[in-house]
């Protein structure tokens, strides 16, 4: 499938790894805090890689984020796919 060939690239990282350069699981502290994207709790803290979303989110999303399973002889639907035009 498209979403599971090796060579695909990733549309927001443009297949880069999982680093930063900020020191560090953080980067950086908030004066005033804001909304995660996913749980929507109000943390100060920033994450080095994914900003708009607290740290618990954020080290879930990390852990899952290279999750790989093999759908040979399967059917997959997929739903909710976005495509930059």
């Amino acid at each position: 499938t498209a979403t599971g060939a090796p060579g695909r690239i990733d549309d927001e990282t443009a297949g880069l790894p999982l680093v930063s350069s900020a020191a560090g699981a953080t980067a950086g502290t908030l004066r005033r805090s804001r909304a995660c994207y996913v749980c929507k709790n109000h943390p100060t803290v920033v994450d080095a890689f994914y900003h708009q979303l607290c740290p618990e989110c954020a080290a879930l999303n990390r852990a899952k984020r290279d999750a790989r399973t093999d759908l040979t002889g399967r059917t997959a639907l997929l739903t909710g796919g976005r495509a930059k035009i």
